[in-house]
């Protein structure tokens, strides 16, 4: 007897049936971008986020708190505005600074003997002579 689950209950498609009759389900995202491109929205590019992002920690809270509250500002405004209100606001600005201009960079500064180097150079040679050895063999 056939147990649920076993291969003796695949059946193979007759001809010219298909295995799904629905058809492949149209792609959420794709479809609900091109309907938002009719409707005449568009992407917002990365040089925008940028001076969105640099013009909103130079405004006043009031203005901030105006823009947080605009139902017709677009969500990248209200959010940040909203942040930047909030009492982690200063890890906000630190964050979108970071964002629109990039890390500060840090130096190092590093002090190697040539003899502490030519060992270095000498252990790799070995390793990689040791290496061409095992992989041919």
């Amino acid at each position: 007897m056939a147990g649920k689950g076993r291969i003796e209950n695949l059946k193979p498609w007759r001809k010219g049936q298909s295995g799904n009759p629905k058809g492949r389900p149209k792609k959420l995202v794709s479809s609900l971008l091109s309907e938002l491109q009719k409707e005449g929205y568009a992407g917002t590019t990365k040089a925008e986020i940028e001076a969105t992002c640099l013009i909103l920690i130079n405004l006043p809270a009031d203005r901030l708190a105006a823009i947080a509250k605009d139902e017709k500002a677009p969500l990248l405004f209200r959010a940040t505005a909203k942040k930047l209100l909030s009492s982690d606001g200063y890890k906000a600005v630190l964050e979108l600074i970071e964002r629109a201009i990039g890390k500060a960079h840090q130096s190092i500064a590093a002090n190697v003997s040539m003899l502490n180097l030519e060992a270095a150079n000498e252990a790799v040679r070995e390793a990689i002579k040791e290496y061409n050895l095992i992989g041919s063999g």
